[in-house]
């Protein structure tokens, strides 16, 4: 998916969700709460979860 494309679905997402009083509109905030999930991230995303199983194999963990 191009970047153009994820930053229009990030837009609609951050002014959903995000903290528009805070700097980067709550862009942090979302980061730091998600990371706390980050199996749940997993489960919903093949391509993070892939690019994980590649990563670990690359350094052989």
């Amino acid at each position: 998916m191009p970047l153009r494309v994820l930053k229009i679905f990030f837009a609609d997402f951050l002014s959903s969700y995000g903290n528009p009083k805070a700097a980067g509109g709550g862009r942090e905030g979302l980061m730091l709460e998600t990371l706390e999930n980050y199996r749940g991230l997993l489960d919903r995303s093949f391509e993070l979860k892939d690019l994980q199983r590649r990563i670990q194999n690359l350094l052989g963990s």
